[in-house]
Formats: structure tokens, sequence, C-alpha cells
């Protein structure tokens, strides 16, 4: 594998091999599966046969076998993301296109026109850190993770013993309950998030320390303006099951964790506005993550939650406009709107 890394970086360096951050991961597969046809050519490691399905869904990726009988397994993932790290989700823990080998490598290329080319590799078992969930569990993959920091190592389940197993998701599930976590399944989830395997309340998810609370924070004032000024009854109901969906949380305290305390003074502008509801504390608190995420959010989880969202283009003034439009069919007060707009920057009439 070492080989093979070091002669994709000579080919990059040396321009004969380039990347498209817009195919990247086909271009990924088919570079990789090039390199060792060429290997092949060459006579080099005694491969005997190499098979590759372009646009298949089999695992892993890329089969080579060789004349002693050996097959290694190449797993190719990548990505486009100009963000440090070489985290990424991983294959289904079902694995019900799985070929069995010997043994399986990941190889993860990332392209960026700001930071270039990079490549890492490692053995699949050893860059497992964890089991999520998008719409069904699957491994996350952490090629910075030092091997005995790994899911199995940890668990003390063996990478073979789980692929083996007629229904790996109860082992993982009984490893779960045996740390005193409760394990939970969500089907139907956006392929590319993942939220934690075991069950979490609002006060787990700010003890985490690493912004994902504020992040959380952001995210649901903008996804569901009813929390700021829609019906006390219902004001929560699409929060809360978002919240279970993407980031695992459970809480039975939620209301209190946006809007208790009674009642606030808010002061802008040398202006000042009595008896506010307790939410504009935590509007005011949040304002930055709230801000940050009008751009960060995917215009698809917008449509998922936003209804009737179908802003062409979809751009931030469109998103601000559509966030403020729904405040107003809740009758927000004009000195509130105003408050609001001005919070949070928005120039908008």
């Amino acid at each position: 594998m070492s080989n093979l890394i070091k002669r994709m970086k000579e080919e990059v360096a040396s321009k004969n091999l380039s990347f498209s951050a817009s195919n990247l991961s086909g271009q990924s597969e088919i570079t990789v599966k090039d390199l060792l046809d060429k290997f092949k050519q060459e006579n080099i490691f005694n491969i005997d046969e190499i098979i590759y399905k372009e646009n298949s869904h089999q695992f892993p990726d890329i089969i080579v076998k060789f004349d002693q009988g050996y097959s290694l397994g190449i797993e190719v993932k990548s990505s486009s993301t100009q963000k440090s790290g070489w985290s990424i989700n991983g294959n289904s823990i079902v694995g019900s296109t799985s070929v069995d080998v010997d043994e399986t490598y990941i190889i993860f290329i990332k392209f960026n026109s700001v930071s270039g080319f990079d490549v890492r590799y490692a053995l699949y078992q050893d860059s497992i850190s964890d089991v999520v969930v998008t719409h069904s569990p699957r491994y996350k993959i952490d090629l910075e993770m030092a091997p005995e920091n790994s899911f199995f190592h940890k668990s003390g389940i063996s990478y073979e013993h789980i692929k083996n197993a007629d229904e790996p998701i109860a082992l993982i599930k009984k490893y779960f309950v045996s740390q005193g976590k409760t394990a939970w399944w969500i089907d139907d989830h956006n392929d590319d998030e993942a939220s934690s395997a075991t069950v979490r309340s609002w006060n787990d998810l700010i003890a985490l320390d690493n912004g994902i609370a504020n992040k959380a924070y952001g995210e649901a004032f903008i996804l569901f303006p009813e929390i700021i000024n829609g019906p006390q009854r219902s004001k929560y109901n699409r929060l809360a099951k978002w919240l279970a969906v993407k980031y695992s949380v459970a809480d039975s305290s939620l209301r209190d964790k946006f809007s208790a305390g009674g009642k606030v003074q808010l002061t802008f502008n040398n202006q000042s506005i009595d008896n506010a509801p307790q939410v504009y504390c935590k509007l005011t608190t949040y304002k930055e993550s709230i801000k940050a995420a009008f751009s960060s959010l995917s215009l698809n989880e917008l449509q998922d939650y936003w209804t009737g969202y179908t802003a062409n283009p979809d751009n931030l003034e469109a998103r601000k406009q559509y966030w403020l439009k729904a405040l107003i069919d809740n009758e927000i007060s004009e000195d509130l709107l105003t408050y609001t707009k001005s919070l949070l920057e928005i120039d908008i009439p």
C-alpha cells in the first residue's frame, strides 16, 4: 500500500495525474485501479487479477488477487472539503454488498482548489473510530486516529466477528448496553449527516465542549422559527424530532433550554423593550451561531423543514426573507422584529 500511495503522489507531482473536485469520487476509484493495473503490467507484487466494477455498491471498491492466493480489498474514499481532518462516514455495518477478502485497506483522497491534493491510507479496522447513524448504522472513519483508539480495540469486538455475524447490529447494540448507553437506530436520515449512536440529553451535548451545542442552537432557530413566536402548545414539536434524528438528543425539558425564565428587557440602538419573551435572551446569546446557520445549512435540509421553500436561486437573501416571513406570519410585534433584524444583521425591508 505504501508503494501505491508513493506512486500516486509522484504521478500528481509530475502532473501525469490530476483531479477534479466536481467528479472526485468516481475519479479517485478509477485512479487507484489504473495505478494497480500499471503495477500488474510491470509485474510488481505478483498481482494475478484486479476486480473493479465502476458505479457499483460493492465493498470494498477494488479487489486485488495475488498469485499466492492472497486477496486484498481497497476501499476508496474521497473528499473535496477545505476542512482539516481525515474523518468520513464508512460503509454500513450490515455489509450486504461485501466481498470476502483477506485484508481490507482504506485509501482516503482529499482534493480541492485551495489546499490541493493529499492522500492517506490505513488498515480498515484500524481506522474505525465509532459507529454512527445515517439511514442505517455505519462506521465512522478517522485516518488521524491511532489503531489502539479504534472502535474495535475499545469494544473488544473484532472486525472479522462483526463482518461475519448474522446480526452485526445486535452485537454493537449489546456493546453499547454494556457501557450503560442506549443504542438507537433511525431508518430515515440524510446520508450526508451522521448522529451519535447513543441517545443524549441537551446537557450531554453542552458537556462535549466542542461547539456542537452552539451549532445546534443556531440551526434550530433557523430551521424552526416557531421557537421564537409560534403557538405555545406545538412550538417545540418539530424541533424535538429533528434533534433526535440529527444530534441523537432526547430531552424532557427542551422548553427550558430555549425559553424558561420569564420576561427579559432588551436594549438596542438606545432603545429598550420591556417584558420580552425569554427566548430572545437565547437568540441574543447564540446570535453568531444563528447567523452562521443561515449559510451553513444545506438546501436539502432547509427544504425538509421549510414548507414551500423553492428559492431559485437559493442564496443568503432568499433564506433570510423566508425566515423573516415565518416570524411575521406568526404575528411578531414590530419592535421585536426590528430587534431581531438588527441583532442578526438582516438588512431586508
